[in-house]
């Protein structure tokens, strides 16, 4: 009988070979222009690799650059960045193609992920953390182009880089980023290591020592082993943010964008927000301001219905000019948790000073873009603060019939040129 990671790794290689190509490249557009974004200054996070230029040191550099936004993709049943786990490794290994690695990393880290992200979620770790290695060591293992066993030796290799917790979210500190690096890094090299020779276990996930027991108290791997029964869910699954916030945050900033437009500029007294229980548990979601950091201010519930409802929008960055009405409004919401509503919802309530409430019900947040939906949106560039003839370049290089690691990995570079 096979063992999960076989299961695992079989499923991601029938990803890689049947999924249409172009299923992929509305999330590769996405998380490179994320990559691309203009918005970013010095980051000292990377001054830790320096010049290494192995492969792991590359990895942990590419997905410093992805995940610093709070705009990458967003794979709710897994409660997890599915792209940042998967695209700094890939490009960080040299693929002649970026697509089929993507898509096997991307089932990966998919098919483990949606057995285990909730509770990860709502016990104090970092989903995305704890399962990037995952998605990172099968793209790379299949970059490498290694035979079947030796990718079943670098996803079971990849898991003591399972790391992280949700401390910093409540305090807004960077080991939001810098776990997720490290667990980017773990997989690309374990999957070296298993090209170069390494040993390692077989049945890695099931058993009283695995890593579903050690995590997620599943000796057995029954919940793992449920998902792999299923039929797979399809790389649409995986949504695309179109705010720079937190993924169960969305909900809340378009329904407070429509209530901020049935209020035409009226004064408000206070906010009222309505979210899932699951919504308002997760670590950040509750943080008040002042907000000290940007990654506090993106998880900040508050924070984002004040600024949706006053701007009409969400920035990278609280609006300096703005700032003190947004942070004094988020300080006069309340918060509620709804079991009614559903994570991707929200209901808002504006409390006029004239004394009219105007109620909002949820609106559409999450994005589930096909590639012709992106092909016919070239404005969408606006909203990751990308230039416009650069994201006209990548969406050019994108819809080639191959794309390589080293385009891709030049065209960032000339963006910062």
């Amino acid at each position: 009988m096979r063992v999960l990671a076989e299961r695992i790794v079989d499923r991601a290689l029938l990803a890689a070979r049947d999924t249409p190509r172009q299923d992929a490249l509305p999330l590769l557009a996405t998380n490179l222009a994320v990559m691309l974004s203009r918005q970013r200054g010095a980051d000292p996070i990377v001054a830790v690799v320096g010049a290494d230029q192995s492969i792991g040191a590359k990895a942990f550099r590419h997905g410093a650059r992805l995940y610093g936004r709070a705009q990458d993709d967003w794979y709710h049943r897994g409660r997890s960045h599915i792209g940042t786990g998967v695209l700094p490794a890939v490009l960080a290994a040299g693929a002649d193609d970026v697509v089929p690695p993507m898509l096997a990393g991307f089932s990966a880290m998919m098919t483990v992920s949606a057995a285990y992200g909730v509770q990860a979620h709502t016990s104090g770790l970092r989903p995305t953390s704890m399962f990037a290695p995952v998605g990172a060591s099968v793209a790379v293992a299949v970059v490498m182009g290694l035979e079947r066993g030796r990718i079943i030796d670098a996803l079971s290799a990849a898991l003591v880089g399972s790391c992280g917790h949700s401390a910093c979210m409540l305090e807004g500190s960077d080991e939001w980023r810098y776990e997720v690096l490290l667990a980017i890094r773990a997989g690309a090299e374990a999957a070296w290591l298993a090209g170069h020779g390494a040993t390692f276990v077989k049945q890695s996930f099931e058993g009283d020592s695995g890593w579903c027991r050690a995590h997620f108290d599943d000796p057995d791997g029954v919940r793992l082993a449920a998902v792999l029964d299923a039929p797979p869910e399809p790389i649409g699954a995986v949504s695309v943010k179109p705010f720079p916030a937190s993924g169960v945050a969305m909900g809340t900033i378009a329904t407070a964008i429509r209530a901020g437009i049935a209020a035409g500029g009226a004064e408000v007294g206070r906010l009222v927000l309505h979210v899932s229980p699951a919504v308002m548990g997760v670590p950040g979601s509750m943080g008040q301001a002042p907000f000290k950091t940007g990654i506090a201010a993106g998880m900040s519930l508050s924070r984002c219905c004040a600024e949706a409802f006053l701007t009409g929008g969400l920035a990278a960055a609280i609006p300096s000019d703005r700032r003190a009405e947004i942070e004094a409004l988020a300080a006069r919401l309340e918060l509620f948790a709804d079991p009614a509503l559903d994570d991707d919802t929200a209901r808002v309530e504006a409390h006029m000073a004239d004394g009219v409430v105007i109620e909002t019900g949820s609106a559409a947040a999450m994005l589930y873009p096909s590639w012709q939906q992106v092909l016919d949106d070239r404005d969408c560039y606006v909203r990751y603060d990308v230039d416009a003839e650069r994201f006209v370049e990548m969406i050019d290089i994108i819809s080639r019939e191959k794309v390589a690691s080293e385009t891709l990995v030049g065209l960032i570079a000339r963006s910062d040129a």
